[in-house]
């Protein structure tokens, strides 16, 4: 019996590979009975259960349904001024209760908030000679001694974004944090270019 050419087994292995590599890119369905929530996790759990009640009862691929529980309990701690915390879902099979056909599973969700940020210093870079440093301090509230809201960060990107578009300008706002870990603060600077 005579074997192929070598390029002929490796154009089949390819092509087998990228066929499996076709099947293989969704993750399973499950469907979400109950979430949990390990660590220390910035909050209680009622309100971090706010954040992530939607996905308990929906069928989802497991992989979305993981990357959207990390996002939801990150917006969570970032809110609250945890802007370097590390968020790992899981996944467990969850105890059946009747006749469920589904892959039923318990969100596990391990939380490591690390330190809850304030605000030391706003500043503003770039184009922000082109305003008043008082339409500039409205569009961004944030004060020294406030909780790091990551969620008042992107507000003043976008608030910036507005006043400068009143301006006749397109600009991209960047905000740059500058982390002193020691006394748990961060200076912001927002540099805004067109």
């Amino acid at each position: 019996m005579q074997r192929p050419p070598f390029a002929a087994m490796y154009a089949w292995i390819l092509i087998a590979s990228i066929c499996a590599g076709q099947r293989g890119d969704k993750s399973p369905m499950v469907l979400v009975r109950e979430v949990h929530f390990t660590g220390e996790p910035g909050g209680t759990e009622r309100q971090l259960s706010e954040y992530t009640e939607f996905l308990v009862g929906h069928r989802m691929e497991q992989k979305a349904m993981m990357q959207e529980a990390s996002s939801s309990v990150t917006a969570f701690l970032r809110h609250r001024g945890y802007l370097k915390s590390r968020v790992t879902p899981d996944v467990r099979p969850a105890r059946i209760f009747g006749n469920s056909k589904d892959q039923t599973v318990a969100l596990e969700i391990a939380i490591e908030p690390g330190n809850r940020y304030r605000v030391r210093g706003v500043t503003f870079a770039g184009l922000s000679r082109e305003a008043q440093d008082s339409d500039l301090r409205r569009a961004c509230i944030l004060n020294d001694g406030d909780v790091a809201d990551g969620e008042e960060v992107g507000n003043c990107v976008a608030n910036l974004r507005a006043l400068f578009e009143k301006k006749g300008l397109d600009v991209a706002v960047i905000p740059n944090m500058t982390f002193d870990d020691e006394h748990m603060v961060v200076a912001l600077n927002f540099d805004i270019e067109k």
